[in-house]
């Protein structure tokens, strides 16, 4: 059977790598901390990475759960104002566009298309070569 998540020697280990952790942020060196902790450098920068990596999906998860409830809000408020928008009523309209526009700016759903500066590049140049051109006929 494995060790309970609050077994004395887990928790020890977490205090160990936030430890380790906080010396690296504090600007350490792996062959430092690895030195101030007993550890190789090669395992100090396993410790921290794994440390890291693990805060990293804790906060991803919480911004995900986050993100969720947000979303069961907006649900609430648009089915609250939905049947008056729908029989015209201008105020919940203007409601339910806003409702809308946050629920497209949390999912991304606006994001600006990716634009290739090679696709522009060819006709830059023929900009500059005609600004270029009536400069040098004045």
């Amino acid at each position: 059977m494995g060790e309970s998540r609050a077994s004395g020697r887990r928790l020890q280990a977490l205090e160990r790598s936030r430890e380790a952790v906080a010396l690296r942020i504090g600007g350490a060196t792996f062959a430092a901390i690895g030195a101030r902790m007993g550890y190789s450098e090669q395992r100090a920068h396993s410790v921290v990475t794994r440390e890291l990596m693990r805060l990293s999906a804790a906060r991803t998860e919480q911004s995900e759960a986050v993100l969720r409830l947000e979303i069961e809000r907006l649900d609430a408020l648009w089915r609250a104002v939905w049947p008056t928008a729908k029989e015209g009523d201008l105020p919940s309209i203007e409601t339910a566009l806003r409702i809308m526009a946050r629920r497209a700016k949390l999912l991304g759903l606006d994001s600006p298309k990716h634009l290739s500066v090679e696709a522009y590049a060819p006709m830059a140049l023929q900009i500059i070569e005609h600004v270029v051109e009536r400069i040098e006929t004045r």
